[in-house]
């Protein structure tokens, strides 16, 4: 086998890889898919490179899991308009601002 054909059969391999991986990647409209795969294979070694990255990328992203919320470690409070930031602060507006004087205050 010359190195042309060797070339040329890892070339579709590589393609067959990337193409199983966007079949995998479950967050993808059927048009997205089909933009992916003719990516794979109208562009075949950078299509594929591009794709594999972007499936690992996803499949990485379903498998961590999501916390929408904010906590006091990352500085956050609850999320304007939820129920639980009405219920924080009912009454006047003073009384949501973390109890501190609001003011510049100091010397």
């Amino acid at each position: 086998m010359n190195w042309i054909a060797l070339a040329a059969l890892l070339l579709v391999l590589v393609n067959l890889v990337a193409t199983g991986a966007v079949f995998r990647v479950p967050d993808l409209s059927a048009s997205q898919r089909v933009l992916q795969i003719a990516t794979i294979w109208l562009l075949p070694v950078i299509g594929a490179v591009l794709c594999l990255s972007f499936a690992s990328t996803q499949a990485n992203a379903a498998a961590t899991p999501r916390d929408d919320t904010f906590t006091a470690s990352d500085g956050g409070g609850p999320i304007l308009g939820t129920d639980a930031y009405a219920s924080e602060c009912s009454g006047d507006a003073g009384s949501c601002d973390g109890g501190g004087d609001g003011g510049g205050g100091g010397d």
